[in-house]
Parts: structure tokens; sequence; C-alpha cells
């Protein structure tokens, strides 16, 4: 793997935040912010949702709300440039990663 990439950065630490329930979100200090925005099914009603699929399963959850995803800023000068495509997800439950 290593031959196929062009260039190795040293890592960096970053502090990052994610939004609250009302304004979910995250950032990335001193990278960008990614705002979500929840779908609804209709007009005030529930939230659309995917459920049971394989990829949540990596993350220790069933259900997943789906939003539109608007970036306020996300670059990195060392890196190439990324664009967001406008799909999100929003999960309720607390993901846990360990290892």
């Amino acid at each position: 793997m290593r031959e196929n990439l062009k260039e190795w950065l040293p890592s960096a630490v970053k502090k990052i935040d994610f939004g609250a329930t009302a304004a979910p979100g995250v950032s990335v200090e001193g990278i960008g912010q990614v705002v979500f925005q929840l779908i609804n099914v209709e007009e005030g009603g529930a939230p659309a949702t995917i459920s049971c699929a394989p990829i949540l399963s990596a993350f220790g959850t069933k259900l997943e709300n789906l939003a539109l995803a608007h970036t306020r800023r996300f670059s990195n000068p060392d890196l190439r440039s990324w664009e967001n495509l406008g799909a999100g997800g929003v999960v309720s439950e607390v993901v846990s990663w360990t290892g």
C-alpha cells in the first residue's frame, strides 16, 4: 500500500466537536465544519431513516436519520481539496469505538 501513496504526512491532533440534537454537525479544529439538515418524511413529520443496513453495524447502531450535509468550510493546505456531495446522516445512539 505504501507504494501507492505519493507522500506520507505527519499525523496531527485536532479537537473534534459534535453539534447538539437541534443542530447536528461536526467541526474539526482548524479544518472545517459540516452542518446537517435532517430530512423529514413530510413537512413537520417524522425523520426519514435507514435501518438495518450493513454499514450501520460497523458503528454499532441499527438506525440512521437521513440528512443533507452542508459544508461551511473544510480544507487543509497539506491535503487535496475536498468537496461535500451533500449526503449525510445522524445516529441518535452513542457511538463507542474501542481498540
